[in-house]
């Protein structure tokens, strides 16, 4: 097991996403095939919905998936970070943008005929009543027969400790991301496994050169610890085990019978 490393305070941002807004889509981009996978993520909107064209996509970040969801839908975005619906809302003009927590979010009794959670984003809840509350909030705005598509985080039996490097070119400079992931440890209060993510962004560019670090402590949910929030926020699973666009992850449908 790796061991987790000593880190300098002053390097750390604490706000992850406040700088790595500056940067996030020129990595992501290249590392992931965003108009591929929001059409997946349609498909199976059509397959297990009810027809709507009504859609809110919960942590979507910069808007990398909403910008191939706006054709098809009428969509709305929603995210914690600031810095990222900044980003979204240069991409996405005229698109309703809400800062709010998943946990405990309402837009004013609005329902949605799908709603997305994509890029494991859930595996930010750091407790099983976070899991619970997120998903609960999900379900609440979703239309009759409207479905919720998930798409979880690892689990305990599926993490593996990891050093990732992604180098990644952008315009006339480089961007350059060393990911150092490490197991931490079951949380006896809560009952949850949890992984350290820590992102050193080296930055190079012809004028000047950068260094942050974003540090993440991400939950290892088991599938029955979704599954159970799932049912427990009366949606009806549905387990789909071959992923978005190739991913390692599986998705979780929940369709709202009421």
């Amino acid at each position: 097991m790796q061991e987790v490393q000593t880190l300098d305070p002053q390097k750390i941002d604490f706000d992850p996403y406040r700088l790595q807004a500056q940067v996030y889509d020129a990595l992501h981009t290249a590392l992931r095939d965003y108009n591929a996978e929001a059409h997946e993520v349609m498909q199976l909107i059509a397959k297990y919905g009810n027809g709507g064209k009504t859609l809110l996509d919960v942590a979507c970040g910069t808007g990398l998936h909403l910008q191939h969801f706006r054709p098809s839908y009428r969509v709305v975005g929603l995210d914690r970070s600031s810095a990222m619906l900044d980003r979204a809302a240069m991409r996405l003009q005229h698109v309703e943008l809400a800062q709010r927590d998943m946990r405990n979010f309402d837009l004013d009794g609005r329902r949605f005929s799908a709603v997305t959670c994509l890029c494991s984003s859930i595996g930010h809840m750091q407790s099983l009543e976070d899991l619970s509350d997120a998903i609960e909030c999900m379900a609440k705005h979703l239309e009759p027969g409207g479905v919720l598509v998930l798409e979880p985080w690892y689990t305990p039996y599926t993490w593996l400790d990891r050093q990732q490097p992604a180098v990644v070119w952008s315009g006339d400079g480089s961007v350059v991301r060393v990911t150092l992931a490490s197991y931490v440890k079951k949380d006896e209060r809560t009952e949850v496994e949890h992984a350290l993510l820590q992102m050193h962004h080296h930055m190079g560019h012809p004028l000047e050169t950068g260094y942050f670090i974003s540090q993440f402590l991400t939950s290892l949910f088991t599938d029955e610890q979704y599954e159970e929030a799932i049912e427990r926020a009366g949606l009806k699973l549905v387990y789909e085990s071959a992923g978005i666009n190739a991913s390692s992850h599986p998705v979780y449908i929940g369709i709202n019978p009421r």
